[in-house]
C-alpha cells in the first residue's frame, strides 16, 4: 500500500484519517451542523528513517503543502529558547526528562499552529491541534478545523484558568474540542486497529465533555469540594420528579459573598448537593 501513498507514515494512515473525519462529523454535528469539522494528520519525522519524508500530511489535499512546514524545526527551537519553563531544572532525572519532553511537544504544537494560521490568515476555519503520538519515527498530530464564524457566535468565557493555575474550558464546545483531540491522541497509539479509530460513541464523548465543562461551572463556587461530583449530582437531581411533575427550580453556582447575588432566604443548615431528594424538593 505504501507505493500509493506519497507522504507515507504508516500503512493504514488513509483509513485512520477517514475514520477520524467521520467521528468528528458525528460528534460536532450534534452541536451545530454549521461547524463543518475537518480533520487531517501531520507527521514530523524525528528519527532517521530511509526513504521517509521529513514532513507528511494526510490527506494530501488537506489544504496545506508540506513545503509550508519546511522551517518547522527551526521555529520549534526558537520557541523552546524563549519558553520560561525551559529554565526550570528538576533534580530527579526522570522528572527532568518528562519536563523536557513536555516542552518539546508544546513547542511543536505551537509551531504547527503558527504555520497553519500564517498560511490561512484570512481563512474561514479555526485550528486545534492534538498532542502527538509516536508512530514509526514520526510524531503524528491530529488537526481539527471548525468554522470560525460559527464558533465565534457562541458565548465563551475570557479566562482559561482557575486561580491563575488550573486550566478550565471556556465553553461547552471548547470542552468537546478538547475531549475529541484527546481521543485522537489515544486512538493513534494503536494505528493499525480496526475501524472505527475512536471506540467511544458521540454520546459518550458529549457526556464526557459536559462533565469536564462542569468543572468550569463548579469552580465559580470557590469550594474545592464542589469541584467533584457536580455533574453527577445535577444529572441525578434533574431526573427526579416532585409530586409527579417536572422541576421548575434553578441552581445558581457562585461564591458565597458574590456581589451580584442577593440572599432573600438563608438556611441555618445548608443542604448538601448530593442530598438529591432534599435538593429536588427545595428547588420546587
Amino acid at each position: 500500500m505504501s507505493e500509493y501513498i506519497n507522504f507515507f507514515m504508516w500503512e493504514y494512515q488513509q483509513h485512520f484519517q477517514i475514520s477520524l473525519q467521520v467521528e468528528a462529523e458525528q460528534l460536532f454535528n450534534n452541536l451545530d451542523l454549521k461547524l463543518e469539522p475537518k480533520v487531517f494528520l501531520i507527521g514530523v519525522l524525528v528519527e532517521t528513517r530511509e526513504n521517509r519524508r521529513p514532513i507528511c500530511v494526510e490527506p494530501e489535499d488537506c489544504g496545506y503543502s508540506v513545503e509550508s512546514f519546511s522551517a518547522l524545526k527551526e521555529l520549534v527551537q526558537e520557541l523552546k529558547e524563549v519558553d520560561e519553563e525551559n529554565r526550570i531544572f528538576h533534580t530527579h532525572p526522570l522528572a527532568q526528562q518528562n519536563h523536557l519532553e513536555r516542552i518539546n511537544i508544546n513547542a511543536y504544537r505551537e509551531a504547527i499552529e503558527k504555520i497553519l494560521k500564517k498560511q490561512d490568515m484570512c481563512g474561514d476555519f479555526e485550528k486545534f491541534i492534538s498532542f502527538p503520538t509516536y508512530i514509526d519515527g514520526f510524531l503524528v498530530f491530529a488537526v481539527l478545523e471548525l468554522k470560525k464564524e460559527i464558533l465565534n457566535g457562541y458565548y465563551s468565557l475570557t479566562k482559561d484558568k482557575f486561580a491563575d493555575r488550573y486550566i478550565i474550558s471556556r465553553s461547552f464546545i471548547e470542552s468537546t474540542i478538547d475531549i475529541f483531540l484527546k481521543e485522537c491522541t489515544v486512538a493513534l497509539k494503536d494505528p493499525e486497529k480496526a475501524i472505527p479509530a475512536i471506540e467511544r460513541s458521540s454520546d459518550e464523548l458529549l457526556k464526557e465533555s459536559a462533565k469536564q465543562f462542569m468543572y468550569t461551572v463548579s469552580q465559580a463556587g470557590g469550594n474545592f469540594e464542589g469541584l467533584h461530583g457536580l455533574f453527577e449530582s445535577c444529572n441525578a437531581i434533574s431526573a427526579l420528579k416532585y409530586e409527579g411533575e417536572e422541576g421548575i427550580g434553578k441552581l445558581v453556582i457562585a461564591s458565597k459573598d458574590h456581589p451580584n447575588v442577593r440572599l432573600t432566604l438563608e438556611l441555618e443548615i445548608p443542604i448538601r448537593i448530593n442530598d438529591f431528594r432534599k435538593v429536588r424538593k427545595f428547588l420546587e
